[in-house]
């Protein structure tokens, strides 16, 4: 487990040992690219969701990086459009085409032409200005058959202080693309600064490949034969009887329409915590992850969800040789159940958590879209299919990702989409020595001291798994002293006088007042 601690690692492992197929299968690269290259599936679940409406930026990456130095626009132009040619995943538009969706790969030429870095002087105008642009610019939508799913602007706040925004759709990149990216861009600034092409080997396969691989390898769902049959078969019995909604008490009604405009706070667990927390996941051969999964169950379980709770995760999905290096949408989201017991302990928790997990992992091949027709979950825009509450665990223990740039320093800025996937989106990041992150909440359904809430009572429980994981869940705190107060102020009212009568007193009073009516006894 602790040698392969991350979400990656443990799919890696976990998929190598699985016995689901045994018929040798052809290699990513090794299929010839038909006329028409077809979506992935999870392209083709963006597109539905593209065409269902909400923000713009609501399926954006966003990137901004603060950059401070000697920074040469040019060579910087030249280094993004050397990064875009590399990956054509960052040039491809997503087309319908008499009912079936395809990819269509931009020439790295005209792409070229589309992505020329001009600079926009925002000298003298104050953070707020600054804060606000890079909103603008990370909220605005793509036309995804129209756009190229990716956008880089560079705004100067003063002499040699510059901020580097990046916006891409998420059909062409996802987190685990982020490092690929920005090394990528590293070494082409690097080698355009010395007035040279980046030296980088070429790649040996394309997203698109991967998309044609996908779909050869898994097969027809309605063969009971195929791959994914038998990864659909697993879910279908994991998901059995869940609840068709897994959120906390809402503080309004789920509109029928949602916006899907979303409010953000950020979060930090402190260092002592963390330690014991490792501590904890050491004890219990469990990895960071699966004790964020635990924790936040428990959340959500104490805010009104109930003792069977399912939170959704993203998976990297790169299973396969050489993916590690290409930009591209590879991520699956997985549903994670939850059956809490009062009785156990929070380490019995943390053992079933580590079994759920692995076993989802072993059969996360099953694009999260056919696990929901698989189920027969009755579909809702008011809300997402199977889960509502969703952790996203980044593991950044090498160190953030950050551009590698001659005589220019660079640091990450919070670029926020004001946009929500699901009711409850949780973002944790997870480095060597601190655990950070940020919730963002659907403003339609939640207030803001609600979001609160959830986060200091994670962070509660967080506490708890890591100083007593012998506890019960039982008896895991979850009124704050402020809540002890209000629980007291409303058991208390108003004095009542009470009249001294009888039973007989009051049936003769109602005779009197209403003598022709019927007596109810």
């Amino acid at each position: 487990m602790f040698d392969h601690p991350t979400i990656a690692g443990l799919a890696g492992i976990v998929i190598e040992g699985s016995s689901v197929s045994t018929v040798p299968a052809l290699q990513i690269g090794e299929i010839p690219r038909p006329a028409n290259l077809p979506a992935s599936f999870g392209q083709q679940a963006l597109w539905v969701i593209d065409r269902l409406g909400g923000p713009g930026g609501r399926y954006v990456v966003p990137m901004a990086l603060r950059l401070s130095g000697e920074l040469d626009v040019s060579v910087l132009d030249a280094a993004v459009k050397d990064v875009v040619t590399r990956h054509e995943a960052l040039r491809t538009l997503i087309v319908e085409d008499n009912g079936r969706l395809r990819q269509v790969v931009v020439p790295a030429q005209d792409a070229s032409v589309r992505l020329t870095l001009i600079p926009e002087d925002l000298s003298g105008v104050g953070g707020d200005a600054v804060e606000e642009r890079i909103a603008d610019f990370v909220r605005q939508g793509f036309d995804l058959a129209a756009d190229i799913p990716f956008r880089a602007g560079l705004l100067r706040e003063a002499g040699t202080e510059w901020v580097l925004v990046l916006a891409m759709h998420h059909h062409a990149v996802d987190e685990w693309s982020l490092p690929v990216l920005l090394g990528d861009l590293s070494t082409a600034y690097q080698a355009r600064s010395a007035g040279c092409e980046p030296g980088w080997a070429p790649l040996k396969m394309q997203y698109a490949d991967y998309a044609i691989w996908q779909r050869d390898i898994l097969g027809d769902p309605a063969d009971p034969d195929s791959e994914l049959a038998q990864h659909l078969s697993y879910w279908r019995n994991a998901l059995a009887d869940a609840p068709e909604e897994s959120t906390i008490t809402l503080d309004r009604s789920r509109p029928a329409e949602p916006t899907h405009q979303g409010g953000d706070t950020a979060f930090a667990v402190a260092s002592e915590t963390v330690t014991g927390l490792r501590g904890a996941a050491q004890h219990n051969g469990v990895s960071m992850f699966m004790i964020m999964q635990a924790a936040i169950a428990l959340t959500v379980s104490a805010l009104g969800g109930g003792d069977d709770v399912v939170i959704g995760s993203p998976v990297g999905g790169r299973t396969e040789d050489g993916l590690e290096n290409l930009v591209g949408y590879f991520v699956n989201t997985l549903p994670v159940r939850h059956r809490l017991r009062p009785d156990d302990t929070i380490s019995d928790l943390l053992g079933r958590v580590r079994q759920t997990v692995l076993d989802g992992l072993a059969h996360q091949a099953a694009p999260f879209e056919h696990i929901v027709s698989a189920v027969g979950v009755d579909r809702s825009v008011a809300r997402n299919p199977v889960f509502q509450v969703m952790l996203t665990h980044q593991n950044l223990s090498g160190g953030p990702d950050l551009l590698d740039l001659p005589g220019v320093t660079a640091r990450q800025q919070h670029a926020s989409l004001g946009a929500v996937k699901t009711d409850l989106d949780i973002y944790v990041d997870e480095t060597q020595h601190a655990l950070t992150g940020s919730l963002s909440y659907a403003t339609d359904l939640f207030d803001p001291g609600t979001a609160e809430r959830f986060l200091a009572l994670l962070q509660r429980t967080l506490t708890t798994i890591a100083t007593r994981p012998d506890a019960r869940i039982a008896d895991l705190p979850v009124l704050f002293d402020a809540d002890a107060v209000s629980v007291g102020g409303w058991s208390v009212g108003a004095g009542v006088v009470v009249p001294a009568v009888t039973v007989d007193g009051l049936i003769r009073d109602q005779v009197g007042r209403s003598p022709g009516a019927v007596a109810v006894v």
